[in-house]
C-alpha cells in the first residue's frame, strides 16, 4: 500500500511483512553480503518524511547494499526485538479493528474516515492514552538488549545499536540498558554528543530533527 493520505502528508508505502519501502529499487544483492534489517521506534520507521527521506534510506544508498526498515512508530525495544525473530503474527488489536472487519478495507470508508476521524482511524480512539503497566523499563531494555545480542552471535549475524535521543538529548537509563552488551560482540553508536553539539551550535538545524 502506498499514498500520502496519512496524518504527516508524506509518501508512505509499506511493503509485505510491515516493511517500508524506500523510496527507490534497492541495489542488487551481492554474495557473501546479506541485507541489513533495521528495527526500532518512529525514528527507524521514519515519522513525518516520505520513503526516500527515512535514514534506513539514506543508509541504503550509502553502502549500497539493500537496507529493509522494520521501523514501526511507537514500537519500544522489546517489540523491536519481536520483529527481528520469527515469530507467530499477533492477532489484530486495533480499536478500530471491528469496525474494519465488518466494512471491510473499503478505499471509499478509508477516505471518508481519514476526512472525518483520522486519529481514530490510524491511531485507535485510545490513541492520545499511555498506561504504565510496570517500572521495570531499563531493567527489561537491558534484558532485551542481551537477547539480540546472544541471537545474533549463534547466527553470525553482526548487531548495531543506535542509540537515538528525543529533543531534550538526555536518557539517564540509557547506561544501565546499554550496560549489558559485550563491546567486543557488538556496536553502539550513541549520538548523544553529536546531537548535543549540533543542538548548541546549530539550533536552526537541531530543531528541523525534531
Amino acid at each position: 500500500a502506498s499514498g500520502e493520505l496519512n496524518v504527516w502528508g508524506t509518501t508512505v508505502t509499506i511493503l509485505g511483512d510491515g516493511i517500508r519501502s524506500n523510496g527507490t529499487g534497492a541495489p542488487p544483492l551481492v554474495p557473501g553480503q546479506p541485507p541489513i534489517l533495521v528495527v526500532g521506534d518512529s525514528f527507524a520507521f521514519g515519522d513525518e518524511v516520505s520513503d526516500d527521506e527515512t535514514w534506513p534510506a539514506f543508509l541504503e544508498g550509502v553502502v549500497q547494499r539493500p537496507v529493509i526498515n522494520g521501523g514501526v512508530f511507537g514500537y519500544g525495544l522489546a517489540q523491536a526485538w519481536l520483529r527481528m525473530v520469527p515469530v507467530p503474527r499477533p492477532s489484530d488489536r486495533h480499536q478500530a479493528g471491528a469496525a474494519r472487519n465488518l466494512l471491510g478495507y473499503s478505499y471509499f470508508i478509508h477516505g471518508l474516515m481519514m476526512w472525518k476521524f483520522p486519529g481514530y482511524w490510524l491511531k485507535g480512539k485510545d490513541w492520545m492514552r499511555s498506561t504504565q503497566v510496570h517500572d521495570q523499563g531499563e531493567m527489561v531494555g537491558r534484558l532485551v538488549l542481551q537477547q539480540a545480542e546472544a541471537f545474533c552471535r549463534d547466527r553470525g549475524i553482526k548487531l548495531l545499536v543506535l542509540v537515538q535521543y528525543a529533543r531534550d538529548v538526555t536518557d539517564p537509563g540509557i547506561a544501565t540498558i546499554l550496560a549489558g552488551l559485550n563491546p567486543g560482540r557488538t556496536r553502539i553508536i550513541d549520538l548523544k554528543e553529536p546531537l548535543a553539539g549540533i543542538r548548541e551550535h546549530e539550533p536552526e538545524r537541531f530543531a528541523r530533527f525534531f
